[in-house]
């Protein structure tokens, strides 16, 4: 098969899969394969479109064959990274990621993901510091914030972890979870008026199956503060 005619078929593939059509999509992609083994292009497209289909097995192996035969392909490592820590494989998961990173330094999502397979992994000190890199590019998403908190608070830096929760509380002042973090945060360090807020404010989101009552009820306790405690209890 000529180049030209299989790119404009390759091309044909694409386009089928944005329109839903996987089947078909796979079907150009066998007849592409049958000429061009090797074409880590289309063994990644292939990879796609299982894992569209809910082949998650194959997706991987599929994509993981177009990773080794292209492993200067920095969007392939990525991929690959992130269905291998889909897949619980936290080593190779780490390994790939770190590879993507290398050849693409920008690609933040790719930090994200390797900073959350650090922390499963127990290297909390890693976490952080990928975290950190990714928030002095880019300081505005509350998630980075928290999970940069996780970390610190799991190394034992409570001043770093009450700080990194209050920074995602102000860029995500809804976020339940953000709040209960810096709640249960200050509680450790004995801000007790400052958790009694937080959990309130976490409460007023959501009233109802929120750990924040908890936490309140302690704190609570540990002041002596009465009022409301009867229903709290409840």
């Amino acid at each position: 098969m000529a180049v030209a005619d299989a790119d404009a078929r390759f091309q044909q593939a694409v386009a089928l899969v944005d329109a839903g059509r996987l089947t078909d999509a796979d079907a150009i992609c066998r007849e592409l394969l049958g000429a061009l083994p090797d074409a880590p292009p289309v063994l990644f497209l292939r990879g796609l479109i299982a894992a569209r289909q809910g082949e998650s097995p194959r997706a991987l192996a599929l994509i993981a064959q177009a990773a080794t035969l292209a492993p200067d392909n920095a969007s392939f490592q990525a991929t690959l990274g992130a269905f291998l820590a889909d897949s619980g494989d936290t080593a190779k998961a780490m390994a790939a990621l770190e590879r993507a990173i290398a050849l693409n330094p920008a690609d933040h999502a790719s930090r994200r993901q390797l900073a959350q397979q650090y922390a499963a992994a127990g290297r909390m000190s890693d976490a952080a510091s990928l975290f950190w890199q990714i928030l002095r590019d880019d300081a505005s998403r509350a998630g980075d914030w928290l999970k940069l908190g996780q970390a610190l608070e799991a190394l034992l830096d409570m001043p770093g972890a009450l700080d990194a929760y209050g920074q995602a509380v102000a860029r995500g002042p809804e976020d339940i979870g953000a709040r209960n973090r810096l709640g249960a945060c200050q509680l450790k360090q004995g801000l007790l008026g400052d958790c009694i807020a937080s959990f309130e404010a976490s409460l007023a989101l959501q009233p109802g199956d929120n750990p924040a009552s908890v936490g309140l009820f302690a704190a609570k306790q540990m002041t002596c503060d009465w009022d409301g405690f009867d229903s709290l209890e409840k």
